[in-house]
């Protein structure tokens, strides 16, 4: 053994069995087995002490601490070499206030980095990790989690999962990438808000919001969106979808430059899109390639409980809307003017009305059958691929965890 490898000292047992020469031979404790190596001390009821090696082989109640932590565990081997201790058989470290457990663990009590390794549970004041593998960083207080992550917050309202997770508890900074999702659940409205993207990152502070990148979807209720990318602040219940946004609602969809979403209190209020903003509405069954549609530099739309109740398109507003009379086609009206204002009931447009500068043509039946496609605004769309909600994946071993739970 050379000189790099510091020994290990050897504090108590009941019993000591020796074999082979003092310095290279292998020691048996037994019944209330210690040892230290600096601020390290492990305990156990059964170890086998190999000299040259610098290494022991713990069995029954082996408790390592270090600081304040302290790894539990019925199986380890404490390697004084390389400074490593590698437990098995189901193991529980408690760090401060954060719990962990795994079915083994790498430690490392001189990077003082852990790597957990199958069914990996974490629990602290504010978050629960569920993971196959969780690296754990005690000086950064940095946690990476690799394989089926599932996260939430100590309440179970706010839902994470994706492939991989990165949490920097200083910062509250954490990100979530591979088929990243997002549950919000409200428990007063009974209500869940899911986001969805290529990756997820949130901060928690005096600001806390989401930020989804690489095909963003969002579905809360009636209403579904995708974009690019999508800011979700928490406190104030704004959601903006920028890079190419569309949103659903009920049997409407809106395109816009960017959409701003306003759910004050987790109550769905308004829908703004803004930049060559447009509204196409489909509701006849009976004439399927027939779309209703408004378009305008802005239009807002107005929602309660989840329906919507008003359409207001503003600056060189334009529509066209088809007539129907007993499910039988009647010809189609276009119109443009300074505001657009369209009242609905039951999510159908009830009431339409046209402020400053109005124009407007009406196209009798005979005149559109058979060349419905030419009436479509600049900018129409129709899109059926609408997000829908996805199941939240219920960990494995789902249980509470109480912190400091088998010291």
């Amino acid at each position: 053994m050379g000189p790099e490898q510091p020994l290990i000292y050897t504090g108590s047992s009941e019993t000591m069995i020796g074999t082979g020469p003092t310095e290279s031979g292998t020691r048996e404790y037994i019944g209330k087995v210690r040892f230290q190596q600096g601020n390290v001390i492990v305990t156990c009821d059964r170890a086998f002490h190999y000299l040259l090696l610098n290494r022991v082989e713990l069995y029954g109640n082996v408790k390592v601490v270090q600081g304040t932590m302290t790894m539990l565990a019925p199986l380890a081997t404490y390697d004084g070499g390389n400074f490593m201790t590698d437990a098995r058989g189901g193991v529980t470290v408690i760090d401060g206030n954060r719990t962990i457990r795994s079915t083994k663990v790498s430690y490392s009590t001189k990077a003082h980095v852990a790597t957990f390794v199958d069914s990996v549970r974490v629990i602290d004041d504010s978050t629960r990790i569920w993971a196959d593998t969780v690296i754990h960083e005690r000086d950064t207080r940095i946690n990476r989690a690799m394989g089926r992550v599932v996260i939430s917050d100590s309440v179970g309202t706010a839902w994470l999962s994706g492939a991989r997770a990165y949490h920097d508890r200083n910062r509250g900074y954490m990100q979530i990438t591979g088929d990243a999702s997002a549950w919000q659940w409200d428990p007063d409205e009974q209500d869940t808000m899911h986001i969805r993207a290529d990756s997820l990152e949130t901060w928690r502070g005096d600001s806390a919001f989401y930020l989804a990148n690489g095909n963003a979807e969002m579905v809360r209720g009636s209403v579904s969106a995708r974009s690019r990318r999508m800011k979700y602040a928490m406190d104030s219940g704004i959601i903006m979808l920028e890079q190419d946004p569309i949103l659903w609602s009920d049997s409407m969809l809106l395109k816009s430059d960017t959409i701003r979403v306003d759910a004050p209190q987790h109550a769905l209020h308004k829908v703004t899109g803004t930049g060559n903003a447009i509204m196409v509405n489909h509701t006849d069954t009976v004439h399927p390639d027939r779309f209703d549609q408004i378009s305008g530099r802005e239009i807002v739309i107005g929602i309660v409980k989840d329906t919507v109740r008003k359409l207001t398109a503003v600056d060189n507003a334009k529509s066209i809307y088809f007539r129907t009379e007993d499910e039988r086609g009647e010809g189609v009206a276009r119109f443009t003017s300074d505001t657009i204002v369209v009242d609905f009931i039951e999510g159908r447009p009830e009431d339409i009305y046209w402020l400053g500068g109005v124009a407007g043509e009406h196209h009798p039946e005979n005149l559109v059958m058979g060349r419905v496609e030419e009436f479509r605004l600049p900018g129409f769309l129709w899109r059926t691929d609408r997000p829908r909600m996805r199941a939240l994946p219920i960990p494995f071993k789902a249980v509470e965890i109480k912190t400091g739970e088998g010291m």
